[in-house]
């Protein structure tokens, strides 16, 4: 089965040849869902389940391949009279699967689209397909839609973004902001410790909302080209800035999970770092716990190749799944980063303080450190400093800005205090 680059290699081929096709989605309703609650073992058998269903259903010489998560993309050649049909024989084939759980079987439903005249451009097809079929699962249509017949309101109003977000990237419009991570104790960590945070301006130089831009961009899977723009531009800034550079203890970057399942993140940040050398050490990436969970494999690959290129590893939001510490035990991380939903209403003897102690003594006996995110209080500070907590970001630390004015706020502030003890 194809990765991503493998699937775009086959589709620019057929073109260049003038083989006809159509672009099919295939995708597991929930699958992220499913993940949650019956964890990554489960997951695994029904990815599993359905690579061999697809196998023995699929035609010899249909390129196929899986995105994140429960996403399958099939190229069907129309050269022949019954490939419709055949296509419609294989989603009625695939359209349920049961898999064992415990002393049960779970009903996995799943949906198929088709686009039959793609677009030349791989990137825009393939955000129209698995648009389409997500937008096929939520409704709950049945069998096989072609995929124009599938998109309603929301989706057509939410394609402009596929030309809005390259046109911004040629424009140079997205800009990077940074949110400070505090050391809750003075010997946590010195040095400026910080998250990059992106932002996108308007035509007329406004910011627009990452609320606006982000779900659009997953929703159309192009966050793997924000990511690679936010890396790159980050490790270049960085290293255009050696007196800034000297005081940064962690500089952290989130990586998306279409990100995560992309073979060739790590070759990429290696080729930023050839061009712009910086000491990897100060850079730490931040994967989701539920993305990871999407593909165990490769987002293990993917930290490994990380953490061989010296970088560090943060495991975001962690504990918003029920599988939380098996997780924690397959991938090799150096930072936890406590989801918000138990930070934000913190109280002492609550439920949320148990769980909250409960993940910082499990780091502190794996030898990891701890981030508080959405702490908005300094008594919520407080509250967590009491509770071994090693760092605390949110609105109540510091509101995200420009990553320039951080660095001249940061470094205007430490000399103040310095000047002050002396």
């Amino acid at each position: 089965m194809l990765n991503h680059a493998g699937l775009a290699k086959e589709f620019r081929r057929w073109h260049q040849v003038q083989r006809p096709f159509a672009l099919a989605a295939l995708n597991i309703n929930l699958f992220e869902s499913i993940l949650i609650v019956f964890g990554s073992d489960t997951g695994a058998r029904i990815l599993g389940l359905m690579a061999r269903k697809l196998e023995q259903e699929l035609p010899a010489g249909w390129p196929t391949g899986r995105l994140l998560g429960g996403m399958y993309i099939l190229m069907v050649p129309l050269d022949e009279a019954l490939t419709l049909v055949e296509l419609e024989r294989i989603a009625e084939a695939v359209a349920e699967v049961r898999v064992p759980w415990e002393s049960h079987f779970l009903d996995i439903r799943c949906n198929m689209v088709f686009l039959r005249q793609p677009s030349e451009d791989y990137e825009v097809s393939l955000h129209r397909a698995t648009a389409a079929v997500q937008e096929a699962g939520a409704r709950r249509l049945p069998g096989l839609m072609p995929a124009e017949q599938v998109y309603g309101e929301e989706i057509h109003a939410g394609l402009h973004w596929i030309s809005r977000l390259q046109q911004a990237l040629q424009e140079g419009r997205f800009t990077l902001f940074a949110q400070k991570i505090l050391p809750l104790s003075p010997q946590t960590e010195t040095g400026l410790h910080f998250e990059i945070l992106l932002r996108l301006r308007d035509e007329a130089g406004k910011l627009v909302s990452p609320g606006e831009f982000i779900p659009a961009a997953e929703h159309f899977r192009m966050m793997p080209m924000l990511d690679h723009w936010v890396i790159a531009s980050t490790i270049e800034w960085l290293a255009n800035h050696p007196h800034y550079r000297q005081q940064v203890a962690k500089c952290a970057l989130n990586l998306s999970g279409q990100t995560i399942v992309d073979a060739s993140v790590v070759d990429f940040v290696h080729q930023s770092l050839m061009r712009h050398p910086i000491e990897t050490d100060k850079l730490c990436f931040e994967i989701t716990e539920t993305s990871a969970l999407g593909d165990l494999g490769r987002a293990r690959a993917l930290v490994q190749g990380l953490r061989g290129l010296g970088c560090k590893i943060a495991l975001d939001d962690f504990g918003k799944g029920f599988s939380s510490f098996d997780y924690l035990k397959r991938l090799p991380a150096d930072f936890l980063k406590i989801d918000g939903s138990f930070v934000r209403n913190l109280a002492p003897h609550s439920v949320d303080e148990s769980i909250v102690k409960a993940m910082v003594d499990v780091a502190q006996a794996t030898g990891l450190q701890t981030i508080a995110e959405y702490v908005e209080t300094p008594a919520l500070q407080a509250h967590l400093q009491q509770l071994g907590v090693d760092f605390a970001q949110g609105y109540g630390v510091a509101r995200p800005m420009p990553l320039e004015q951080f660095f001249q706020q940061e470094l205007g502030e430490l000399a103040d205090c310095v000047s002050e003890k002396n």
